[in-house]
C-alpha cells in the first residue's frame, strides 16, 4: 500500500487480488452508492493490469488533484477525475473503457481518497473488506516486455517516443504518457 499526501488530500493506494468475482461485480455495480454514504471520502477503483508502474499512478494523482481544483476540471468527483488522469484521456467512457474493472480483471487498484491519513485507510479497509480480497500485490514494473505493449494500448506513436530526451525507451514512454496525462484537458 501507497500512501500520498495532494494538497489538502491523503491518498491511500493498493493494488489487490479479488478471487470472488461476484463481491467485485457487486462492489462496481454499487460504487457510486457507496461513495454516496461516504461522506468526505471517496474510493474509486482501477484496472491495475493497465497501468505502467507506481511513477504513473503518482502523475496522475498529482495532475488530477491540480485540475479538480482548477476552472479545467474534467469530472463532478475526485474519484473521477483521478480515473481520467490515469487513463490520460478527458473522456469518462474511455477512461472506463482503458481503467475500468470489468468481469475478469485480476489485479484490481483501490484508490482512497480522504481528508487524512486515518479516514483514507479506513477507507481501504472497508473496500478491502467487501472485496474479500486475498492477496495484497505489488505496483506492475514497467518491464522490457511490457513497454511495447503499454505504448500500443495508450496510442502513444513511435514520433512522440522519438522525440521525448530520456535515458531509454521506457522513460520515453513513461514521459510521452505524463505529458498526456497534464494536457488532456488543457
Amino acid at each position: 500500500m501507497k500512501l500520498y499526501k495532494l494538497r489538502d488530500y491523503v491518498v491511500a493506494v493498493k493494488i489487490v487480488r479479488a478471487y470472488n468475482r461476484g463481491k467485485v461485480r457487486q462492489l462496481v455495480d454499487n460504487l457510486d452508492k457507496i461513495n454516496s454514504e461516504m461522506g468526505e471520502a471517496e474510493v474509486q477503483l482501477f484496472n491495475a493490469e493497465n497501468i505502467l508502474d507506481e511513477e504513473h499512478v503518482k502523475i496522475a494523482l498529482v495532475n488530477a488533484v491540480m485540475s479538480f481544483n482548477s476552472p479545467n476540471r474534467a469530472a463532478r468527483t475526485l474519484r473521477m477525475e483521478m480515473l481520467l488522469k490515469l487513463a490520460a484521456t478527458d473522456q469518462v467512457r474511455e477512461a472506463i473503457s482503458k481503467l475500468g474493472v470489468k468481469e475478469g480483471t485480476e489485479k484490481i487498484g483501490i484508490l482512497a481518497i480522504a481528508h487524512s491519513r486515518k479516514n483514507a485507510l479506513e477507507v481501504l479497509t472497508s473496500i478491502e473488506e467487501l472485496l474479500n480480497v486475498s492477496e495484497e500485490l505489488e505496483f506492475p514494473l514497467l518491464t522490457v516486455n511490457r513497454v511495447e505493449v503499454m505504448r500500443k494500448f495508450y496510442k502513444i506513436t513511435e514520433k512522440e517516443i522519438e522525440s521525448t530526451q530520456a535515458r531509454d525507451y521506457a522513460e520515453a514512454l513513461r514521459l510521452a504518457l505524463a505529458h498526456r496525462i497534464a494536457t488532456a484537458r488543457l
